[in-house]
């Protein structure tokens, strides 16, 4: 292979491009209407900060868009029961006194029951993800923060309902057998026994144990803003082990561009209300983004998330800088969990 296939590949691979559907009118639409519309009316009645609120809850919390007209509203009602239970679960985390101790333990639990089956793994990952960027995004609050996050749960549901509303219809098609299902007792079973392996563990203590570091170093150094190191960790931590996952090359890269978009829309060079105008299609982009880049996702997603932490505070090039360290230090603790756990797994197989 030359150097120039293998530089190829490596662009393939960090781009990822995957597309999920066609974009139509009706995509494009509940992009607009569901996600970016409450950042514009937010702009237009002169509350701004409440507009971006809502429209990171609508994008972050939402979840995906599920095709199908039979199951649609219940996976809509799935996709609001979950985000409703992170935004629970994040108060109750920052309301604790003890909220490391609790979000560390509630990861662990939750890594754990993800073990059990797919289903469980998919709610319970997406789950784990969004508690930790509510609890990232409440925790900077020193007030009202079950307002805060009564309005994170109303963009999600406001989003979920335009898109399901929205959703192209799929034509009928025949039957298809279902597939085989494992019994519940069987599933049990499966789950109980892998307990007892390291293999069952791998994923529950990598990333109890990665978020226990990254609130240590974001303690040592309260005078960074390295909350964000939590947030990465939790981001990047995925069930399969790898040594070297491309997500977090994707995350890193995708973070560092989208630090480098916020500085460009938080500077002075930029009107505030032209620079929310185009952080209103940053947020419907990274709708469209989500399932087909997860390196776009990072870059349009980002200077969404620092708006919404950061609202009202002037331009810092320093808390940028701490963004961008902060990315590098959780992708590091991700790699290094992942390679400890990788050779305890050879060691426990070679024995």
């Amino acid at each position: 292979m030359t150097g120039r296939t293998t530089l190829a590949v490596h662009i393939s691979r960090l781009v990822d491009w995957s597309p999920q559907g066609r974009i139509t009118l009706r995509t494009l639409a509940a992009a607009a209407v569901g996600v970016s519309g409450p950042v514009l009316l937010g702009l237009a009645v002169g509350r701004p900060g409440l507009g971006l609120s809502i429209g990171l809850g609508a994008l972050f919390l939402s979840g995906t868009a599920e095709t199908g007209d039979a199951p649609r509203w219940r996976a809509a009602a799935s996709s609001f029961t979950l985000a409703l239970a992170a935004v629970a679960a994040a108060l109750a985390i920052t309301a604790s006194p003890a909220p490391e101790a609790a979000l560390i333990g509630l990861a662990l639990l939750a890594a754990l029951v993800s073990g059990f089956s797919r289903p469980a793994a998919a709610a319970t990952l997406r789950l784990i993800i969004l508690t930790v960027l509510c609890a990232t995004l409440l925790a900077a609050r020193t007030s009202h923060r079950e307002v805060v996050g009564a309005i994170f749960v109303l963009g999600a549901g406001w989003n979920i309902l335009v898109r399901t509303v929205l959703s192209e219809p799929v034509p009928a098609s025949g039957a298809t057998p279902p597939a085989r299902r494992a019994t519940l007792q069987q599933q049990w079973t499966h789950w109980r026994r892998g307990l007892i392996t390291l293999a069952g563990w791998q994923f529950p203590l990598r990333l109890a144990g990665g978020l226990a570091v990254a609130c240590a170093l974001r303690d040592a150094w309260p005078e960074h803003h390295f909350g964000w190191i939590i947030l990465t960790t939790a981001l990047l931590t995925q069930r399969p082990l790898e040594r070297f996952p491309v997500r977090i090359l994707q995350r890193t890269v995708g973070t560092a561009a989208g630090v480098g978009l916020a500085w460009l829309l938080l500077s002075s060079h930029l009107d505030p209300r032209l620079a929310m105008g185009v952080i209103a299609g940053l947020v419907a982009l990274a709708t469209l983004a989500r399932m087909r880049s997860y390196l776009l996702y990072a870059i349009l997603s980002t200077p969404v998330i620092l708006l919404v932490m950061d609202f009202g505070r002037p331009v810092d090039p320093s808390l940028l800088q701490d963004r961008l360290i902060a990315t590098a230090i959780g992708a590091a603790l991700v790699l290094v969990g992942n390679q400890i756990m990788a050779a305890l797994s050879a060691r426990s197989q070679g024995a």
